[in-house]
């Protein structure tokens, strides 16, 4: 995928190693992105990561360890996790023309003065939870794929507004990646995208105000005009493994990016994803259970 995916194989927007020690053992880049660096969208952990939430429904071959998928399996949820991916970055704000119009990330990121005016999409902290619900609201059944992107679309894509100030303190100007925000974050997509119910909405508008300390700033009856005609069953959870050093060490510097709290097994454990991380690394170095190390 880095290798012929026309914007993901562009120098430098996928970070995959962050540097070369003495003894020459390569560093493989996490979960964080420094707010000032000029070219990467996201790194190759986290781009597995959203991969793996958008190939929750890939058919079972793809997630039984002891089967092999056959070729044209392979291939068709290659190019089903590359429709999606795709299909992200056209209608999450459109990151994708910005950042090729950009003289540089930063400016997209964290605009100099205006951080809160900064593209969401360009901290992987909202892209997995992004990826992550989404993926979640498609496997309910209720609301499909397209309308799924169309609704996100309609979000407002800076990073001071709802639902992204979640994981953005307006305030102080800076990430905040505790593991509470990050779960209110996915809460409040799943309520902005494809309420399950009056409850969950007020569930959600509760839970922002106790951790933020004020109202939410889209009201409950805004939230409400999306609820379905019918009680939908709720969403499931997808599970992906847990990176290292997915933790952010500098909020001030670094995407607020904390460990996933979601979805498929991880490799050892069930997941056939990791079949396609030869194509996604394109060549890079990975470990016995097919996860780069």
């Amino acid at each position: 995928m880095l290798d012929d995916h026309e914007f993901l194989k562009q120098d430098g927007r996928v970070k995959v190693i962050t540097h070369v020690r003495e003894e020459g053992e390569l560093k493989l880049a996490k979960g964080n992105v420094s707010k000032t660096e000029a070219k990467a969208l996201t790194t190759l952990t986290v781009l597995c990561d959203m991969l793996q939430f958008l190939g929750a429904d890939l058919p079972g071959a793809m997630r039984v360890p002891s089967l092999r998928p056959s070729d044209e399996i392979l291939d068709e949820s290659y190019k089903t996790l590359v429709t999606r991916f795709d299909d992200l970055l056209k209608h999450c704000g459109d990151i994708r023309t910005r950042l090729e119009g950009a003289a540089s990330a930063r400016e997209v990121r964290a605009p100099k003065q205006a951080e809160g005016d900064g593209h969401p999409f360009m901290r992987p902290v909202v892209q997995k939870a992004v990826a992550k619900v989404a993926s979640e609201i498609m496997l309910q059944g209720v609301v499909k794929w397209p309308e799924i992107m169309e609704r996100l679309s309609q979000l407002d894509w800076r990073l001071s507004s709802p639902p992204w100030e979640a994981v953005y303190n307006v305030e102080a100007g800076k990430m905040v990646g505790a593991k509470e925000n990050n779960q209110l974050l996915a809460e409040l997509l799943h309520v902005h995208l494809a309420p399950a119910s009056k409850q969950a909405i007020a569930r959600a508008c509760k839970n922002f105000k106790a951790l933020k300390g004020k109202k939410y700033p889209i009201t409950e009856e805004e939230l409400a005009k999306r609820l379905p005609a019918a009680e939908v069953p709720p969403p499931p959870s997808i599970v992906v493994p847990e990176a290292a050093d997915d933790a952010e060490s500098s909020f001030s510097t670094d995407e607020g990016a904390t460990p996933a709290q979601t979805a498929v097994p991880a490799a050892e454990e069930g997941t056939r994803v990791d079949v396609l991380e030869a194509k996604i690394q394109g060549g890079t170095e990975t470990d016995e259970t097919g996860q780069a190390e």
